[in-house]
């Protein structure tokens, strides 16, 4: 039919062969391309971010130790006035104790009056005072 179509069938695989290549070299190279031009941006933000960060993180670091100072001021602050709020407390607690001391040896001077005027079949033994807060 036609004189030498395997010529050109051959001609055209042979053709088709070096468009592939070529059109495969070519995708490789973009994306070659793509990739370096990925890890150069990308690598000029992380430094960017890097060094905002670190601005940042000094500035953070700067109110961080002014947080702490400021706690530890407060905390001094509350320790002064808890002391001297105790030492303030120390002698109205000690006229308190003074006070139910007085009141207890009262009202066992009125037992102890009761228990000796009491008739004799409602006498009761007499108890000392300091039998009264011992442990049995």
């Amino acid at each position: 039919m036609f004189p030498n179509l395997e010529l050109i069938f051959l001609a055209s695989l042979y053709g088709s062969y070096i468009a592939c290549v070529l059109l495969l070299a070519s995708c490789l190279i973009l994306i070659t391309l793509l990739l370096t031009f990925s890890l150069s941006t990308f690598s000029v933000v992380f430094i960017d971010i890097f060094t905002i960060f670190s601005l940042f993180s000094q500035l953070i670091g700067s109110i961080k130790a002014d947080v702490d100072l400021g706690f530890v001021l407060l905390l001094c602050m509350f320790l002064q006035y808890g002391i001297s709020g105790v030492s303030a407390l120390k002698p109205s607690f000690h006229r308190l104790v003074f006070l139910l001391r007085l009141k207890l040896q009262d009202t066992m001077n009125r037992i102890h009056a009761w228990l000796s005027v009491a008739p004799p079949h409602q006498k009761i033994s007499a108890v000392n005072s300091s039998q009264l807060f011992t442990k049995n």
